[in-house]
């Protein structure tokens, strides 16, 4: 199985993020500024040897 590296998402992230913020215009701004969302979602696994031993790699 092959993985994304922390490193990687995260300049996928901020690339994408900043090119759609790029392309805002003043319609879509709340009284005149951006609106920032935080996503608090997290995602859970069972700890069984298997999860243990493919994850142990990264």
């Amino acid at each position: 199985m092959s993985w994304l590296s922390e490193k990687l998402l995260e300049k996928l992230f901020n690339s994408t993020a900043q090119n759609l913020e790029e392309k805002v215009t003043e319609e879509y701004l709340w009284c005149g500024r951006n609106v920032k969302v935080i996503d608090g979602s997290s995602v859970s696994m069972p700890d069984t040897l298997e999860n243990q031993q493919s994850l142990s790699s990264t």
